[in-house]
């Protein structure tokens, strides 16, 4: 029997056109064995159809199934369209024009950390806001009942700027302090 006989009798032809390998498979592809070799299934029909897959290039299965032989499923692509075209957690992720809570990631509210992840700076700020409230909306607490600061400015939303460790800081006397550093 030549080789082409034998792998048609390794797979399934299901309604969405998949062809399913129902023979070994290693990470979800599957394995034909070949001239003494064993190859990925997918890699080696893809080059009986339609010829050498140039260097540099990977298949990708359009279909999203790794299982599928089918060769119409298949097309080869760099590594990064590969990864970009996926499913994995990172790159849905990166797909997102929006947060969880509605907000827009756009250039004004999208803050990149060092990783290079995005945070929404809306909800950022927002979790400041209830993180100081809770540190110092407590009963008793001289600083939470301030409605000024020592040189009095009055705490608005515009004019607060709420540390990590949740204090709050006059944004007009922050401005002054920073010119006048930098004009000595």
């Amino acid at each position: 029997m030549d080789a082409i006989d034998r792998f048609k009798q390794k797979y399934t032809i299901h309604e969405n056109g998949c062809h399913i390998w129902q023979a070994g498979t290693r990470d979800g592809y599957g394995r034909f064995h070949f001239e003494n070799k064993w190859l990925q299934a997918h890699r080696w029909i893809y080059e009986y159809s339609h010829g050498t897959i140039k260097d540099g290039l990977e298949l990708d299965h359009l279909c999203r199934n790794r299982a599928c032989v089918n060769p119409d499923h298949l097309e080869p692509v760099t590594k990064k369209e590969n990864i970009e075209r996926g499913n994995s957690p990172f790159i849905v992720n990166k797909r997102k024009t929006y947060c969880v809570h509605g907000h827009e990631f756009n250039a004004q509210n999208t803050q990149l950390d060092k990783n290079g992840d995005r945070r929404c700076r809306a909800c950022h700020k927002r979790r400041s806001l209830e993180s100081h409230k809770r540190i110092h909306g407590r009963k008793g607490n001289y600083h939470a009942r301030k409605t000024h600061c020592k040189h009095g400015h009055e705490f608005t939303v515009d004019n607060t700027y709420i540390t990590k460790n949740g204090s709050r800081v006059c944004k007009t006397c922050k401005r002054a302090y920073q010119k006048q550093w930098r004009n000595k």
